[in-house]
């Protein structure tokens, strides 16, 4: 018997030994897989790392490597996924399960969801938290002219999405 005839292993006898990112599985006597964030593990378990895997995004102190902050283990695609921008860290195999929000200014939260305070919207492109315009007390997350709520400002009426100055009045930004 030759050592390459069974699946991931390598050398040559009496000497074999799973190969990179394989533990022997002494149970079943196999060569395993080890968990994706390892490159190298050992034990009889999947999650003891010897090396953590040189995948994006993956840290941490042997034997227990994870997904870096801003980043959750997909098991579906077996990596190290994003999280949603507003999240700092988050988890449960989607980017939109946040464990903590981003430091950025203007962002609330809820137990799993961080989103832009009132008065703000969320814009992708741009600053994460963009101010709603002046007349709407809160706005969607398309444009800061798209109120869901008027302003409570003396003279503005309207039905959102359209706020507006009472008549006899004008909005200007030099007053605001």
């Amino acid at each position: 018997m030759t050592c390459s005839s069974m699946p991931h292993v390598s050398g040559t006898p009496p000497s074999c030994y799973c190969s990179d990112g394989y533990f022997f599985n002494s149970s079943g006597s196999i060569c395993q897989a080890c968990h994706p964030l390892c490159s190298t593990c050992s034990s009889n378990t999947e999650n003891d790392c010897k090396i953590c895997s040189i995948m994006a995004h993956v840290t941490g102190a042997i034997p227990s490597c994870y997904c870096t902050d801003n980043f959750f283990y997909n098991d579906t695609g077996k990596l190290c996924q994003a999280c949603h921008p507003l999240c700092a860290t988050c988890t449960s195999n989607t980017e939109n399960t946040c464990l903590t929000c981003a430091s950025l200014a203007h962002i609330s939260s809820n137990i799993t969801s961080c989103y832009c305070s009132d008065g703000y919207f969320y814009n992708s492109s741009g600053p994460l938290c963009q101010a709603c315009h002046p007349l709407c007390a809160k706005c969607s997350s398309n444009t800061q002219n798209d109120c869901e709520s008027c302003s409570s400002l003396l003279h503005v009426t309207g039905t959102p999405p359209s706020c507006y100055c009472e008549r006899n009045y004008y909005y200007s930004a030099n007053d605001m």
